[in-house]
């Protein structure tokens, strides 16, 4: 209730104790037995993405960074997408250069946390489909075609296929080998970037 009330300071502080409790590893099981509860939880710390404040903006990046980094709380599949998408919308629309460095910092720092699961003796599959799902957004992101006239500098659509090229570059130069060498993303970089 507290993140759905729409003032900046009650969302900063309910951010904030998601945030840690979160990090303090509270965030397990089911909710009614169906979804992962901390499915639940990214959906309300993402679902706050719109708030202009920028210590509401803030604070989302970093909860969000806090579940998918944690080796205790699991974000996977369509949550971890969302996770990524969140604070890769907050960098686009933050009119606050500190909030779309620390944005970018936490798109890289999630995503190496990503691909080295991936890398990690015993990936499980979820690590693979992971990595899959995340690299593939990320090169139809960079697919975009720019309007014509080409946009300044400064325009959401640029920075958005900058963004997604950085990322994407960052993800193939610190990758292993189960990356480049497994079929999916072989076949994703011929599809998606050649």
């Amino acid at each position: 209730l507290a993140c759905e009330s729409k003032l900046p300071r009650i969302m900063e502080v309910s951010l904030h104790c998601i945030q840690k409790i979160i990090a303090y590893g509270y965030v397990r099981g089911k909710v009614a037995g169906e979804k992962p509860f901390v499915d639940v939880v990214m959906e309300t710390i993402c679902s706050c993405k719109d708030e202009e404040d920028k210590e509401v903006q803030l604070q989302i990046v970093q909860a969000v960074n806090t579940a998918v980094t944690s080796a205790v709380t699991a974000v996977h599949d369509t949550t971890l997408l969302l996770a990524v998408k969140t604070c890769f919308y907050i960098y686009l629309v933050s009119k606050n250069g500190t909030i779309q460095k620390t944005a970018n910092a936490t798109l890289t720092q999630m995503l190496d946390v990503v691909f080295a699961r991936l890398e990690s003796p015993g990936a499980s599959s979820m690590a693979q489909k992971d990595a899959f799902l995340v690299f593939r957004s990320l090169c139809k992101l960079s697919m975009k075609p720019l309007p014509e006239p080409l946009p300044a500098d400064d325009s959401i659509e640029l920075r958005s296929k900058l963004l997604s090229l950085q990322l994407l570059y960052s993800i193939i130069a610190s990758s292993g080998e189960r990356f480049r060498g497994g079929e999916k993303f072989v076949w994703a970089i011929r599809q998606y970037l050649c």
